[in-house]
Order: C-alpha cells, then structure tokens, then sequence
C-alpha cells in the first residue's frame, strides 16, 4: 500500500482544524509507564479477588460486563468489510478476527462485532486490543464500554505506540462521566488526531474520525460537512471499497444526499454480510426519490438478515437496526406497488418473537409496533378491504394490548364492511364505536367533577376561620322567628355545619377551576376526536356506498387524517371536478415517483374525459410501473381504462438498468425474504430412571424446554417452581413441558429437593452430563467452556419459535403462555 504524504492528509486536517469551534484543551491521558504499571499490578489482584468469589451459575468468571452480549464463539464469515488494523499479535487467526471485528463496528453490526473480539481474547487473554474492540461494540452502552476499556487498558503496557494511542484515546472518554461532554468530546477528536498526524497510514483512524465527528454533531456542531469527507477520501484513495462508505452516507443523508451516490452504490457490496450496509444505500435513493433502488437496498438488507439469524439462531430482536430496515422496506414497497410483498414483511414482522424486554408492541421502534403500523398502511392506501377482513379475527390484528389500535382497527373494519355493502356487520361495528364514545363522554365528566370537587375541597381547607360572632339576645328577649323550646322535636339534631367555600366569583377560585377541568378534559380529547372520526368515517363510507356522494363528501371533508387521493376520489365521486383535480396533483407533487397517487390521477381525469391529460399521467406512471401489482383494486381500473384506450392488458415497462448503481448480486443469492425459524437440533437423553426422551418424540406437538444449571443452581429451582404451577395450564394449551440438566442421572433427584410442588416437579427432568445437547442450542458459553440458562418453544415441526438464553433463567411463564399462543396460531 502506497503510505500518503504528509501533503495528502495535510488539507482536509487543516480544513477541521479552522471549521471546529474552539474549546480549551484538556490534559491528556497520563503516559507515566510507572502509574500504569502499578494500575495494571492493581486490576491483577482485582481479577484474583474477583475469582475467589462464588460466581453464580450461567454468569461469566470475568465480570458483570461479560454476562450479557454474544457468549458463543465466533467464525470468519469472509465478507465484513476489507479492512486491515494491524495489533500486537503473532497468530495470524487472532489478527483476522481483529479485523473481522473492525468491519463489523463499521457496519454497526455491533452484537457480532462483540463476538469477534471476545474471539481474539478467547484465543489470547491479554490481547488489550480485543477489549478496546469490545468497549467499541458497546458505544450505546457506557457502563460496559467503561468495563471493557479498563481491560484494555490494564494490558496495555506490551503493546505498540500506536495501540496504545488508540485505547488511550477511548479510555479519556469513558474515564469522568461528570466531566462536560463538550470538553471530553473536543478531547476525544484530537486524541484521534493525534493518532493521524503520528501514523497517517492508518486509514482506519480517518475512516473513525470522520465517524466521530459526525456522530458526535450534537456536541460539537458540523461546521463543514466538506472537511469530513475530504478526510473519507483519503481512506478511499488507499482502498476504495472500504466500508467508511457508510459514514459518508450517514454524513450527507440529511443534506445533499445525491453528494453520496457514489458511495451508495458501493456500501452494501463493500461488507455484504452485513445487512444494515446494504439498508444505508436505501437512505440515500430515498432521499433522491429513487424508491425501486431503494427497495432493492432494503430488501437485500433484510434477506442478509434473515440468512443470518436463521443459519446463527439469533433472535430478530438481538439485531437493534433489523425492524428499522424492514418497516422502511414496507413504506418504500408500498411506493412502487408491491402491496402484496409489503403486506407479506409487514406480516412476517408481526410474527417474530416477543420477549418482555424486547420487541412488544409498546416499545417504539420495535418490530411488533412497526409490523402492525405497516400492515395498517398498506391495507388503507391501496383500500384492500378484503384482505382487511380477512385478517381482522386473526392474531395479525390482534390489537388487544393497545385501545387506540383497537379504535382504528374497529374503525376500519366497519368501513371495509360498509364498502363492501356488509350492511349489518358496518352497523354493528358502529354502534360499538359508538358505545365507546359514549363510555368515555361518561368518564369524562367524572374525571371533570371529581378535579371540581378537589378543587374545592382544597379551596375549604385553606379558608381563614371566621372571626365574627353574633350577639346573644338578651334572655327575655325572643327572636321573630325562634319557636318555644318545648315546641322542638326531641328527635331533632343539630344542624351540620358545611365547609366554608369561596365564593364562585374568587378570581384565583375560578382560574383553578378552570385549569382543573381542562386538565381532566385533556386527558380524553385526542381519544374522544378519534372515536368521532371513525364514527364519521363509517357514516361516510355507508353514504358513498348507497349513492350519496355528495352527503358523504361533507363527511370526507371533515376528516382530518383522511389521505389526500381518497379525498380526491370522494370529490370526483361527488362530481366535484375542480378539487379532485386539485387534490390529486398536490398528491402527486407531494409524492413524487409513488404509483399510487399517478394512478388515482390517471382514474380521476379519465373520470372526467380528460383522456390526453389522463395519457400523459399515465405514461409517467408507467415509467414506475416494473413492480406493480396488477391485481390490486385501483390498478384493476386503471388496467381496464388502458385496455379501452388500445393498451395491452400488462401495460408495464420493464426495469431500466443503471449505472450507477454499482454490481448488484441476485436477491435470492442473499437469503430469504421472510424470517422463518430455524430447525431445532435432535437429542436422545435419559432422566434418572433410564428412560428416553427425544425430540422426535414430540412431533406434531409443541414442547417448552428449560435447560437449567443442575441441582445446585438455586435460581433455575425458582425457575422450575415458578413453571410448575403453570403445567395445567400449558397442557390445556396443548404444550408440553421438559426440562434437561445439566446434572448426571444420579443427581437428577436432587433438583427434587428444590420443588416446592407436592409429588415433584410436573414434568420430566433429564440429564445431559456431557452438555452436547446444551451446546447444540447455543445454551453454552464456548469462551469459557460453561452452559448456560436456555428456555426454548419448539413446534410441532421441529422449529425454535422463542428462544431465551443467557445468564439468568428466564422466569416468566405467564408472559410465555401467552407468547406461545400467539405464535403457535400463526400459519
């Protein structure tokens, strides 16, 4: 490799140099080899210490650090990204997994990035580079990114310059959590600087500051996005398909994206067995409204994926960018036409497995709530109300964990109906609507009174007591009013004295009233306006769908949240000319290249004779028009509109080939389009009485199986007993339940003595002494040689539908139960 001049990086330094704003210094990290001598003597009679203490069964010998990330080793996958970061290292295995590691952080490929170099240090412990990689992969999570680097540092001493420069440089970062992030930033950038200016042939320390300083924006403010990438160039003149192709994605996506089409064509294939590198290139062709390249990115994104996790067994969850390329995936489908392969992803991601502390539908960003939010959205853009029914009752919209998807799924599906002319269900769909609104209107004036009523209550107690008394009359002096003593009821009680309020007038009174009952109003609004809409919507639609065009048009107008083309079509159904020719062309402009909003414009011209205007529209549709999906309602009317205008029936155009896209690989060659589960391994063991158990004793029956830590593991006995109580009620559900040990036969009888159920465990206990099997699912630790916890749902098939593995036992049969269900009655 040709070593740059000092000329070459001197430019793009400079140009840095004069954008940053200026902060002062901070000291740099202490070179004193003596003090970190002593530190690194220090950490060395911590780790004895720390290892004459128990540690608990599934948790990691070398810290808390280590019991959560990727505990089964790694293997050269070949395709991560060409990079070459030299380390102290005479294994020349070691080095490629180094760099393996490298071009996985590049790719923010950050859970197998880990893999990779708890590799290296499982091959060479003292290797300080595997553990500054290991802080690297940790970049979301300080606490252990400060374990790790610390690590790293404590072995540092035999290690090059440069090495040490760069754990340094990490080690400043995460060294004072109070220190002012702006100055521990600045600090940061120049150590990476320095780095530069002392080895400007190490493009690896280009590539990770121009990471940096784009990535650490909000800190320090990009004055010259040009600076950055003139520094990403240098790494590109050494080695042109160097994965920093991402980050000069990342750095122009949000300002001149056509300024990274060059790299958009080369980031994917730079590292193609990294999916979110191919999913970055489909940033920058959205952007440039270039939605089928876009797809291709994306779906080349997901396929990578799916080859992935289904070959490794990874859940989808563990991958923290996965759910965000495929909801982006669907959007992006449903712009060019293929509703059909969006609403197959956007199913596919509902289906994935749950866990309590991942992907639920309550977490924003996860695949749960992307799944059904996309699934909503092709449904209603291209009005499929047949598909929306058809999957109304099924567990794809199961809504039953959130009451506003449940008003817009009541809300649709009664507006489906009445399209359809299902007259009694529409009806009955909008008296519950309406029930609804009802009910809340209720609570709200409750919520309003009992905030009156405090108000007051507390405007009562705050009152002064009164201070005047009235004179007594003198004795022989009677009242007007007051009667003989005699002629009171025996029975009569004295009056009860009310609290004292102010008086309604009370300015201050009033304004804590006022504020109260807005307050208790507030909480219902949004709720309340959505049940009106829906309640409006299905009105609409039952109008439109007996011929009251123009009665429902009223309606459509009022509607807020309603698309701009289907209030176009509403217009043009009511005959109203002008605004549906308005409306659609503000559609188009606003979506630009999306065939949905062209071919509603072709079927409202034509409507209204326009058939040159209707030609022209739909000519540009056609140039979009390779992956549509013929068979979708309003193509079926643009299809027979063409067929009348001389058209063939296929009026499609084939794709056009581009050059600029780079060399794109047959999707099919990535992986699969769906996520499916991956087969679960076979077994033959025996519990502690001889008898045999097998995997393939369970076909055509779902089973649950616990592997836990042996007799003296005290938290898989709370596992165990937490399961136990639970056996009726998985059977009813049609679910068995096995649990393997890790203890030999002879000792399977002592996890008895943990039961807390009269006549033992409710399922079998069975041994695997010699962990294979334990080792076949991944519930191991090939780094240090130890099982694992691992609960895993297998199918009537053979297939892992959820999995749990990790240090401690998962001990939520509740939630599982349910999960199960859920799966299992997928197709």
């Amino acid at each position: 490799m040709k070593r740059p001049s000092i000329k070459q990086i001197r430019l793009p330094i400079l140009l840095l140099l004069v954008c940053w704003v200026f902060v002062p210094a901070t000291p740099a990290l202490s070179q004193d080899v003596k003090a970190e001598a002593k530190a690194a003597e220090a950490k060395t009679e911590e780790a004895k210490e720390a290892e004459k203490k128990e540690v608990l069964a599934g948790h990691s010998m070398h810290g808390e650090a280590f019991d959560e990330g990727p505990r089964q080793k790694a293997y050269l996958m070949g395709h991560t990204g060409n990079v070459n970061f030299p380390i102290t290292t005479k294994n020349e295995e070691v080095q490629k997994f180094f760099n393996q590691g490298v071009g996985q952080l590049h790719g923010f490929w950050y859970l197998e990035a880990e893999r990779s170099f708890r590799q290296v240090a499982a091959i060479e412990p003292d290797c300080a580079m595997a553990y500054w990689g290991m802080a690297m992969a940790n970049t979301n999570n300080s606490k252990r990114a400060k374990a790790f680097i610390e690590r790293a540092v404590s072995r540092k001493a035999n290690i090059s310059r440069r090495e040490q420069m760069w754990i340094d440089a990490l080690a400043a970062r995460y060294k004072d959590e109070k220190k002012d992030e702006k100055l521990m930033t600045r600090q940061f950038v120049r150590d990476m600087e320095n780095i530069v200016y002392e080895f400007p042939e190490d493009i690896e320390a280009k590539a990770f500051l121009a990471l940096y300083l784009w990535k650490d924006s909000r800190t320090l403010p990009i004055a010259s996005h040009g600076a950055i990438d003139s520094m990403l160039e240098l790494v590109f003149r050494e080695n042109p398909m160097h994965p920093a192709h991402h980050y000069r994605i990342h750095l122009w996506d949000a300002e001149k994206a056509e300024r990274a089409l060059r790299s958009a064509a080369r980031n994917g294939q730079a590292a193609p067995d990294i999916a979110h590198m191919w999913h970055m290139s489909g940033h920058i062709f959205s952007k440039l409204k270039r939605y089928e390249d876009a797809v291709y990115q994306q779906e080349a994104s997901a396929r990578v994926d799916h080859a992935h996790m289904i070959r490794d067994h990874v859940m989808p969850y563990e991958i923290h960018n996965y759910a965000h390329n495929n909801e982006w995936c669907i959007r992006n489908l449903i712009f060019i036409g293929r509703a059909r392969d969006g609403l197959s992803l956007a199913k596919n991601m509902i289906e994935l497995p749950r866990h309590p502390k991942f992907n639920i539908t309550s977490n924003r960003g996860s695949g749960a709530a992307y799944g059904r939010a996309r699934l909503f959205d092709v449904l209603l853009t291209y009005e499929m109300w047949d598909e929306y029914l058809a999957l109304a009752d099924t567990v794809y919209l199961d809504v039953s964990d959130s009451a506003d998807d449940q008003v817009k799924k009541l809300r649709y599906q009664a507006v489906a109906s009445a399209a359809l002319g299902q007259t009694e269900k529409a009806d009955a769909l909008l008296k519950d609507l309406e029930a609804r609104l009802a009910k809340l209107n209720t609570e709200q004036a409750e919520a309003v009174k009992k905030a009156v009523d405090k108000v007051h209550a507390e405007a009562s107690k705050s009152a002064p007591p009164k201070t005047e008394k009235k004179e007594a009359p003198a004795k022989d002096e009677k009242t007007k009013d007051e009667k003989p003593e005699e002629a009171k009821s025996e029975d009569a009680k004295p009056e009860e004295k009310k609290p004292e309020e102010k008086k309604p007038d009370d300015p201050k009174l009033a304004e804590k009233l006022k504020k109260a009952e807005g307050d208790a109003k507030r909480g219902f609004e949004g709720k309340m306006k959505e049940l009106e809409r829906s309640i409006e919507h299905v009105r609409a639609q039952q109008l439109a769908h007996a011929g009251e065009h123009v009665k429902a048009l009223e309606i459509y107008k009022k509607l807020s949240d309603l698309k701009r083309e289907h209030l176009a079509l509403a217009h043009m159904a009511a005959e109203d000319q002008t605004k549906a020719e308005q409306l659609i062309q503000q559609a188009v402009t606003t979506g630009k290249e999306q065939v949905y909003p062209l071919a509603v414009q072709v079927k409202i011209l034509s409507h209204f004779g326009k058939q040159k205007e209707a030609k022209d529209a739909f000519e540009v549709l056609r140039k979009t028009s390779y992956s549509i999906d013929l068979d979708l309602p309003i193509f079926q009317q643009i299809t027979a509109w063409a067929v009348e205008q001389g058209y063939p029936a296929d009026w499609r155009l084939p794709a056009v080939t581009k050059d600029d896209v780079g060399e794109r690989p047959d999707l099919a060659t990535l992986g699969p389009f769906r996520w499916h589960p991956a087969a679960a391994a076979d077994f033959n063991l025996t519990d502690s009485a001889g008898k045999p158990f097998s995997l393939h004793d369970y076909r055509g029956k779902p089973v649950l199986i616990i592997f836990y830590l042996g007799y003296g593991c005290l938290h898989c006995a709370e596992q165990l007993n937490a399961f136990a109580p639970m056996i009726k009620e998985y059977e009813n559900a049609g679910i068995t339940v096995l649990a393997i040990s890790s203890d030999s036969p002879g000792d399977l009888k002592k996890s008895l003595d943990n039961c807390k159920t009269e006549g033992g465990f409710p399922f079998p206990l069975v041994s695997d002494e010699s962990l294979k099997v334990f080792k076949d699912y991944r519930a191991f630790d090939d780094f240090e040689q130890v099982p694992l916890h691992g609960t895993f749902l297998i199918d009537g098939k053979g297939q892992i539908r959820w999995q749990d593995i990790g240090a401690e036992p998962f001990s939520n049969p509740k939630f599982l139960l349910t999960e199960a269900q859920r799966l299992l009655a997928q197709p």
